[in-house]
């Protein structure tokens, strides 16, 4: 092998070098990087009847009803990447009253609840995701006997923020919810859910999930037909 076949083989050598680390530097992490699905439907175990007592000592109740059932609305979020999502966690950012045609002024980002968080020591706390883990946040709560519809932030009723002075439930009404889901090394996932609320009993309520504000429009939209 002469000079030249030498140089060919070292010239070869080394754009297969900077290939490789091109590719560990930028494409690897971009590929293995974790990525937020957001699921929800009507139905367990997205919804469901629990027995809570949280909200007896803030929610008037009629006695004559059981003042412990609850009915929870949740989404569940899964790491559909290659690695490890830490520190994550999920906000209501906006709520678009339907029937107004405006979005709530009296209303801030609010951070939810996951729901292996101990509503009594940590409720707010961030979370990992492991790889094709997932886990369920929650968003709202509805209560028989009672026509509000609670958000599941930290202005929830027992919450130590619950004097900022800003909306934490809602009267009956239609509604569309975007939530955010955050990571320190993923990227954000952004969902609507489009909401009916009838306020006459504590399941009284239909909800979907879109990916745009204008489907989830849309879908309330043809819900009034």
């Amino acid at each position: 092998m002469d000079m030249v076949d030498w140089i060919a083989v070292g010239s070869v050598g080394t754009f297969l070098i900077v290939l490789i680390n091109l590719y560990l530097i930028f494409c690897k992490p971009w590929l293995e990087k974790p990525k937020f699905a957001v699921e929800f439907k009507m139905g367990e175990p997205f919804c469901g009847k629990t027995s809570s007592s949280k909200l007896d000592p803030f929610i008037p109740a009629n006695k004559d009803v059981d003042v412990r059932s609850a009915h929870w609305v949740r989404v569940s979020v899964r790491n559909s990447g290659r690695s490890v999502a830490h520190r994550c966690l999920g906000k209501l950012i906006e709520i678009w009253n339907n029937d107004e045609g405006k979005v709530i002024d009296q209303f801030d980002p609010t951070q939810l609840h996951w729901v292996t968080t101990s509503w009594g020591e940590v409720p707010f706390g961030n979370i990992s995701l492991n790889r094709n883990d997932y886990q369920y946040l929650d968003v709202i709560v509805t209560q028989q006997g009672n026509e509000h519809l609670y958000i599941c932030g930290d202005q929830f009723p027992w919450a130590k923020y619950e004097q900022r002075a800003i909306r934490n439930r809602l009267k009956p009404g239609n509604y569309i919810l975007r939530i955010t889901v955050y990571g320190d090394n993923a990227d954000p996932k952004t969902k609507y859910l489009s909401l009916i609320w009838g306020g006459q009993n504590f399941k009284d309520i239909s909800v979907e999930m879109h990916d745009t504000p204008k489907k989830a429009k849309g879908w309330l939209k043809d819900k009034k037909k």
